[in-house]
């Protein structure tokens, strides 16, 4: 009875944080002016977010193979604006990060810890599979729209950090898509009848929810269960994730803890000091700075595509400018040495 009450306290408590949510993103919409954005953003620590202990809407995926909890418009309203969101994965020996797409923005994803991850991305018709074995401290870029994963290939747990270019830049998992949410008949078809709906059903019933449990080769040579669990009956429109929430570090199993701490390289480790306050905060030092890097360089490629396009215009004899604005709109009755001082404005 005090469990079923908590429960229903839990799911309401993570509503009423889910509404708020919503309605600072509709504020934040509303607003502007710089001036009216921080009247919303009121509190300092609106611009802080905690990876450690995430809005239970920041956890993307919570399958039987890891978590990934995601920093974007939706969980972290600050981001409205700055055309970047942030992931942070953990995955568990052999998981797999299941086959998938973000329809609005590319991916420059980071490897911490871990042993090693197979990574594949597939842009386009007509481009090659583009396929890497990825080292902790390496990084892989994904183009927007390509289909891309992540296979941890090691006996340890993976920690990975993920920049976008987009506050909200969507995610479609392309196997549960696919199967569960087109109707039947159309997949049925599209595979070329080899499978009936009945099948089509069938097979949606056993898709595992991301993050999968991965190779069965990795399993077997790790000493871990073979079978495959499971997945729960995906109807369409229903991809309910199971709600995963880390509280607390302590929460997070000693295994996930490790890999964290693992991040703080030079750090010494201090016998005196629990690992939850102090390993552990180091963790997060050096997330964050891996998030300041990723960001920097997304500042840093804006800048470059902005610097090419202004000096491919040089070359076909025009100058084309940085910003869409009237007071640097050029006329055509201008004189040269005119436009030359508006550039240089500009």
């Amino acid at each position: 009875m005090l469990s079923t009450f908590a429960a229903g306290a839990l799911c309401l408590a993570t509503a009423a944080a889910a509404q708020d949510l919503a309605a600072q993103v509709k504020a934040l919409n509303d607003a502007s002016t710089a001036v009216e954005r921080y009247a919303v953003l009121k509190n300092d620590s609106d611009f802080v977010f905690d990876f450690l202990n995430p809005p239970a809407a920041a956890v993307a995926a919570g399958g039987d193979g890891g978590v990934l909890t995601s920093a974007k418009t939706s969980t972290f309203p600050a981001l409205l604006g700055a055309h970047t969101a942030v992931t942070v994965g953990w995955l568990k020996a052999c998981a797999l990060n299941t086959p998938h797409t973000h329809p609005r923005s590319a991916e420059l994803q980071v490897f911490i810890t871990g042993e090693s991850i197979l990574t594949g991305a597939f842009p386009e018709n007509g481009i090659r599979f583009v396929q890497n074995e990825v080292k902790p401290g390496q990084a892989v870029l994904f183009d927007k729209g390509s289909v891309h994963f992540q296979q941890n290939l090691g006996c340890e747990e993976v920690l990975f950090l993920s920049a976008f270019g987009n506050e909200d830049p969507g995610t479609v998992q392309i196997a549960q898509a696919f199967i569960s949410e087109l109707p039947s008949d159309i997949v049925s078809a599209t595979l070329g009848d080899q499978l009936s709906a009945a099948e089509i059903d069938a097979v949606a019933a056993g898709l595992p929810t991301n993050v999968a449990v991965g190779l069965a080769e990795c399993r077997a040579r790790c000493g871990l269960n073979t079978s495959i669990p499971s997945g729960p009956l995906l109807r369409r429109n229903e991809f309910n994730f199971p709600p995963v929430h880390l509280s607390h570090p302590t929460a997070i199993p000693q295994s996930a803890a490790n890999a964290y701490s693992n991040v703080a390289l030079a750090a010494a480790p201090d016998a005196d000091v629990p690992l939850s306050e102090s390993r552990f905060r180091r963790a997060v030092i050096g997330l964050g700075a891996a998030t300041g890097v990723l960001a920097l360089a997304l500042i840093a490629l804006s800048g470059w595509v902005v610097w090419d396009r202004r000096q491919q215009g040089v070359r076909r004899g025009k100058r084309i400018p940085l910003f869409d604005s009237s007071e640097f709109t050029l006329r055509e009755s201008c004189g040269s040495q005119e436009k030359e001082q508006l550039y240089d404005r500009a």
